[in-house]
């Protein structure tokens, strides 16, 4: 048994005390043994887990392109931007999808018209949503223009 000092008044407590004899604070029991094993075992390594994985670490935790976007994701934003010129976005269907040399995104395109019929492939060029261009749009000549321009691989 041990002799500490009441937190509120500064009186004398013993260790084995529930409360100040002086002024009836409760006292604050030290961990024991069986309290810090507890800690050491579980709490410790378990918060360790957690830190470990938010944290992240240097070169692990960088994204491999260095913040630029992804091919998958260039054509993603282009599948979305020709979409929206379409009659009938829900209906589109996509393939050939590549990203020119350029960095723009092209490939081909089915969708219904305003008769409810698919019209048949397409190409595509997409730079943007002021800049998508589809292949029945646009004047023949000047549609190969920009997909010879944007879409070479």
């Amino acid at each position: 048994m041990a002799i500490i000092k009441c937190k509120e008044c500064g009186g004398q407590v013993s260790t084995k005390a529930e409360s100040c004899p002086a002024c009836g604070a409760t006292q604050k029991k030290p961990m024991g043994c069986l309290g810090w094993s507890l800690f050491l075992l579980v709490i410790l390594p378990v918060g360790l887990i957690i830190v470990a994985a938010f944290s992240g670490s240097g070169e692990q935790s960088r994204p491999a392109n260095d913040g630029k976007p992804t091919a998958a994701q260039y054509k993603y934003g282009a599948r979305e931007f020709v979409k929206g010129v379409l009659k009938d976005p829900a209906s589109a269907e996509f393939r050939n999808e590549f990203v020119g040399s350029s960095g723009v995104p092209c490939g081909e395109v089915n969708a219904k018209n305003s008769f409810g019929g698919y019209t048949g492939f397409k190409r595509f060029v997409s730079a943007g949503r002021e800049a998508t261009f589809i292949e029945s749009r646009s004047t023949a000549d000047g549609f190969d223009k920009v997909w010879n321009q944007f879409c070479r691989r």
